[in-house]
């Protein structure tokens, strides 16, 4: 290349680092990582081509005995404003994988609260107010109930310690819904205070046969499932136990493991108890009430 094709190619690259530069701020902006990835990946490329241009025409100006010490500290100038902003993507780049991180781990805590180990489910069975119990030598029975989530059958769990309502990402993508609510927020654990990005969704539950119907506000939590459950097995577990003659439950299921994809909290269970008297029986046998999504249609 001549020394006029290598002036011009490297006076356009210069140029073109320049306009690159400045479309950082607006990229960052937007907060979008794929975007702002391969921002820093062209910021990285041309700021490369400079540097190879400005070789070819400094030896061609070496050659010609010519003084480069004021063309090259105008280009250092160029090149390191161009580094400040690859600083700058790359900043961002790390930060938002670390909230990211912290996202993952604040879910990976709120669900293993949500799914205590064996040796802890013996304590919280009694909490619990569908049909539960604690049999010897197998796993608790979880308070679950079938319903239907705008149209799709699914299985829920009642936590009345819970605060707030989960639902799983499998079952949001099979609804195809988008976030009613989207927001970052900061939330308190033990020792800190994380970062954590939550999608909330509006969504209607019913009962199986159609006679009563929920709106429910829950949480995304980035789990294909919140829970997997031995199956109860509930005609063995209600020919049992003879205050349980007469309860039904409406899953039937023979799978040995079942898939929870909803959790909901104390708000939503304060709104399905019905008046009619639980169910219970000796210490340790489990203890059947009502539900409005197991009310027969009048």
């Amino acid at each position: 290349m001549s020394e006029t094709n290598a002036s011009t190619a490297l006076e356009t690259k210069l140029f073109q680092l320049q306009l690159t530069t400045k479309r950082t701020d607006g990229i960052l902006a937007k907060s979008e990582e794929e975007p702002i990835a391969r921002h820093q990946g062209t910021l990285r490329t041309v700021i490369g081509e400079v540097e190879n241009l400005r070789l070819t025409v400094e030896a061609e100006k070496l050659g010609r005995k010519e003084d480069t010490t004021e063309w090259s500290e105008e280009i250092d100038t160029k090149i390191s404003e161009a580094d400040s902003h690859v600083r700058l993507t790359k900043e961002w780049l790390a930060e938002n994988k670390r909230k990211l991180e912290e996202m993952e781990n604040d879910e990976k805590i709120k669900f293993e609260r949500l799914n205590p180990p064996r040796s802890a489910k013996r304590d919280i069975t009694r909490l619990f107010v569908i049909l539960t119990t604690t049999r010897p030598k197998s796993e608790a029975v979880f308070p679950v109930v079938v319903v239907e989530v705008n149209g799709i059958r699914c299985r829920a769990l009642i936590d009345s310690g819970a605060g707030s309502s989960y639902v799983s990402a499998k079952l949001i993508d099979l609804l195809k819904l988008k976030p009613s609510q989207s927001q970052i927020k900061n939330i308190d654990m033990l020792m800190a205070s994380k970062t954590s990005k939550l999608e909330i969704y509006d969504m209607k539950f019913d009962s199986l046969d159609g006679s009563f119907s929920l709106p429910v506000r829950a949480t995304k939590v980035n789990k294909s499932e919140l829970l997997l459950i031995d199956n109860p097995k509930y005609p063995k577990l209600i020919n049992q136990h003879p205050h349980l003659t007469g309860v039904t439950m409406n899953d039937d299921d023979v799978k040995d493991t079942l898939p929870v994809h909803v959790i909901l909290g104390s708000g939503e269970y304060a709104k399905i108890k019905t008046q009619t008297r639980p169910r219970i029986g000796d210490e340790k046998a489990p203890i059947a009430e009502l539900t409005k999504f197991d009310l027969p249609r009048r």
